[in-house]
């Protein structure tokens, strides 16, 4: 019986890299988005006060999301920066 070959696997560091980007990104926006965790992580005070802001120029739901999508996308990708 011959092994799988699975390009994920090849690319292991890198998904686990990703991976650990994805839970640094969910510590930031969960202490951003509870209140009381607000504190528990540095960089959620600044993501609060920049999702407060964009509901204040964009109270319309679809277009917030939508213009939000940058600065999670941004975000991230300084996550991946502190994973590596």
């Amino acid at each position: 019986m011959s092994r799988p070959d699975w390009p994920s696997l090849r690319a292991g560091p890198r998904m686990v890299r990703g991976i650990a980007a994805l839970l640094r990104l969910a510590k930031v926006v969960h202490a951003a988005d509870i209140a009381s965790d607000l504190n528990n992580d540095a960089i959620a005070p600044g993501l609060e006060a920049i999702a407060t802001g964009f509901g204040i120029i964009l109270p319309d739901d679809q277009a917030n999301l939508q213009a939000q999508f940058v600065v999670y996308d941004a975000l991230y990708a300084w996550c991946r920066l502190q994973v590596v």
